[in-house]
């Protein structure tokens, strides 16, 4: 059996609602030329959007539009860990290689792979700093 990739990422949604390109838009179209089955999960990066969940398979996308639009940062992040979780704990795969764009995301993809439902996560992050935040607790969560 191939391997299923899961790409996660925060990305900027235009007026429209449709995803702006960023970070991880170059992954799933490699992905589709390859022949590769994938999952591509887009969290908006600020409020007023649906996380969007795009699932590829046998040549063809199917998009879903899942979660609240209008949450405070705390419960919007417990959203996105689960809709994170629940979209990868629906693969018809054991193979998963989990694909986190920032931090947080990868964490998701660590703590799938601690309970098994994730195979190898790969970190990926276009702007990565020693010194992100000037609050010393918050630079700890973020490496």
């Amino acid at each position: 059996m191939d391997n299923y990739f899961v790409i996660v990422s925060h990305t900027r949604f235009n007026e429209k609602g449709q995803p702006t390109h960023g970070t991880a838009s170059e992954l799933a179209p490699l992905l589709e030329k390859k022949g590769k089955k994938y999952v591509y999960i887009q969290h908006s990066l600020f409020t007023g959007y649906a996380t969007q969940i795009v699932q590829h398979s046998s040549g063809k996308n199917k998009i879903i539009k899942r979660g609240f639009t209008f949450l405070p940062f705390p419960l919007r992040i417990l959203q996105e860990f689960y809709l994170t979780i629940s979209s990868v704990s629906r693969l018809p795969s054991d193979r998963v290689v989990f694909v986190g764009i920032d931090p947080l995301n990868a964490f998701v993809g660590i703590f799938l792979k601690r309970i098994g439902k994730v195979q190898k996560v790969i970190f990926y992050t276009a702007d990565y700093a020693t010194n992100r935040y000037e609050n010393h607790v918050m630079n700890v969560i973020y490496h």
